[in-house]
């Protein structure tokens, strides 16, 4: 609601204390089965973007997780029959995590692993050298 210049709102000007902070998936029961599975989530892809997360990428790893623990159970209760296909339902979830996922910019490298035959022509030289 749009008000005069000088008014004062009636407003709240803070979130609740809740909602102000960060870190939810540290905040739960870490025995629960879903803190696990968040954090084993978390900490995978924290260590795919590499160390010194800025806040918005610690931000958007919390989402992508949620989004993607949803995903799983959705996934998992279409096949046991215990949830109708929803395409659209499916589809948003999809879109919600790509879009995530790309502003993340996660784009993981390989490492660089010698042929076998490097492999075994460096052990054999390492062998012959001892």
């Amino acid at each position: 609601m749009a008000g005069k210049v000088g008014m004062k709102t009636s407003k709240a000007l803070d979130l609740p204390r809740q909602y102000g902070r960060t870190g939810v998936v540290a905040k739960l029961d870490p025995r629960s089965g879903i803190a696990k599975a968040l954090r084993h989530r978390v900490q995978l892809l924290s260590i795919d973007l590499g160390e010194d997360l800025s806040r918005q990428q610690q931000l958007l790893v919390e989402r992508v997780a949620w989004i993607e623990l949803h995903l799983a159970r959705t996934e998992l209760e279409i096949i046991d029959g215990k949830r109708a296909f929803s395409a659209t339902e499916y589809a948003t979830l999809v879109n919600a995590l790509t879009g995530l996922l790309r502003t993340l910019g996660v784009r993981r490298v390989p490492r660089d692993v010698p042929r076998l035959y490097e492999y075994i022509a460096a052990k054999a030289a390492e062998g012959d050298a001892q």
